[in-house]
């Protein structure tokens, strides 16, 4: 079995059949959602903003008498910890390539996740009833990346479809059966509560609200359950078509309501014994989180920001995303983050706070149009994530202060001593090497050490002020310095120019 069912001791006599959970991933635009649309016969991809699926989908489908668990996960580089998630939870990973586009780095980002979780991998080669479908180049894509298909010699099952038009879905579904019968993925509905969250939203109605995979046990009405720092009583479960149930099985993706709070996309949760247990699991899992951010803090330059999103999905995204940005000088702080709509309380944050305030597919309510009205702080609302992700980054780079190296432009040997003034002196001399520029520091050398420093004032030939004098010419200066200039001296001009920055 290369699959785990649970990490939890379960009694072999109480394991049962479970359905297979398959975690469809892949390039952006590559079909995952389409396919899954035609799977169950809905089309739930043209109500995203830009047509790209920015939250999991959870759902059962039932193929010759089996029940098959499907999650479709974003292809949009910014959900890259939304699709790791996704392949942890699965015991199947479903690879959707475009034959036409052929294989993208995200669709190798998921394979490597795949091969990290050590489930099987079948890949799904969609639109080949587009003429410029080229299936032999993808092949070959795969065996270069040590996925070579099973009709080429190697391990990979690859199933040609088109989840338009429908072509080819039948075999994949019986593929994934197989699959999932020769894994003789098992459960104990029994054992102790072991499911993930994999979703996660306030609902105007219901109030916080999490979509789960139960992996281990049965989730019933009435559980006390607890998710790192969130408690809560189970009083509400939905199965993915929106049906009251009053359990959840393994295997089973499910709408729960309850907890107190809306709970972290990613955590586990688990049945408590009472609620005093609960929260004193949720109250050391909180202590914990505390303390590894206060070892995070530093010194460095900080963007502060207020983050508002439909759903705890989309946070996750948006930060993973953001963590990329790396600098030594400024560190992006996110001073709330939450689900909902930006309100009155996140604008007065934002304004003690001096932070930004950046909502993605929400509004801002009546009472905090208002205090935009009035006051200055910056607030903006994005339906496409990746476009809040890009104007972030410009905000973190224009905080990074300028690093400057120091250029010696030229050097020039005195010659002559016309005047001390009381603090400066007025000399002549002839330009060594180089060509010095005026307005600009310069260093004083006698005998090849450097005995002080001072600021090029003036530049002056044949009587006129000028800008700068070449090698070879001849000049009077006036410099700005405390040290008394000599004859012989050697004055090097210097100016700070500015560092390139990597783009990395």
């Amino acid at each position: 079995m290369t699959n785990q069912t649970s990490k939890l001791k379960t009694k072999v006599s109480s394991l049962v059949a479970r359905p297979p959970i398959v975690c469809i991933m892949g390039h952006i635009d590559h079909g995952k959602t389409t396919l899954l649309d035609t799977i169950q016969k809905t089309n739930i991809a043209t109500k995203e903003a830009g047509k790209i699926t920015q939250h999991i989908r959870a759902c059962q489908v039932e193929y010759k008498g089996r029940l098959i668990t499907f999650i479709d996960t974003p292809g949009h580089e910014a959900f890259q910890a939304m699709r790791k998630r996704g392949s942890q939870v699965g015991d199947i990973a479903l690879i959707v390539i475009d034959t036409v586009e052929g294989i993208k780095d995200q669709t190798k980002e998921v394979i490597s996740y795949a091969k990290k979780a050590k489930v099987p991998t079948i890949v799904a080669l969609n639109k080949i009833d587009l003429p410029q479908a080229n299936l032999e180049k993808v092949k070959r894509q795969l065996q270069e990346i040590d996925l070579a298909p099973e009709e080429w010699g190697g391990k990979t099952i690859t199933c040609e479809i088109s989840a338009k038009t429908g072509k080819g879905v039948d075999e994949l579904l019986e593929m994934i059966k197989l699959v999932a019968e020769m894994e003789e993925l098992k459960a104990d509905p029994n054992a102790q509560l072991e499911a993930q969250i994999i979703e996660s939203h306030l609902d105007k109605n219901l109030g916080p609200v999490a979509t789960i995979i139960i992996k281990n046990g049965t989730l019933r009405i009435n559980d006390i359950v607890v998710a790192d720092g969130e408690v809560g009583k189970i009083r509400l479960i939905k199965d993915f078509q929106g049906r009251r149930i009053p359990q959840a099985l393994p295997s089973m993706p499910a709408l729960i309501a309850g907890l107190n709070n809306v709970p972290k996309v990613g955590a586990i949760l688990n049945v408590s014994n009472t609620l005093a247990e609960a929260q004193e699991i949720a109250e050391k899992k909180a202590q914990a989180i505390s303390q590894t951010k206060q070892a995070k803090k530093t010194t460095k330059t900080i963007l502060n920001i207020i983050l508002k999103t439909d759903c705890q999905g989309s946070s996750e995204a948006i930060r993973e995303s953001l963590k990329q940005i790396k600098s030594p000088e400024v560190r992006l702080n996110i001073v709330l983050s939450s689900v909902g709509n930006i309100n009155e309380q996140d604008l007065l944050m934002a304004k003690v706070s001096r932070a930004h305030v950046l909502g993605f597919n929400v509004k801002i309510d009546r009472q905090a149009s208002e205090i935009l009205k009035r006051e200055h702080i910056p607030t903006k609302v994005y339906d496409v994530i990746y476009e809040l992700i890009q104007n972030v980054e410009k905000k973190l780079k224009a905080l990074i202060k300028p690093k400057f190296e120091e250029i010696c432009l030229g050097k020039v040997k005195i010659k002559a001593i016309f005047r001390k003034e009381k603090k400066s002196m007025i000399v002549g001399g002839k330009v060594s090497s180089g060509e010095i520029q005026n307005k600009n520091n310069v260093k004083i050398l006698r005998e090849k050490k450097e005995i002080g420093q001072g600021k090029l004032t003036q530049l002056r030939q044949d009587k006129k002020d000028i800008v700068s004098v070449k090698q070879g010419q001849e000049c009077g200066m006036k410099i700005e310095t405390e040290i008394k200039i000599e004859e012989g001296d050697i004055i090097e001009v210097c100016k700070m120019e500015e560092k390139r920055m990597s783009n990395n």
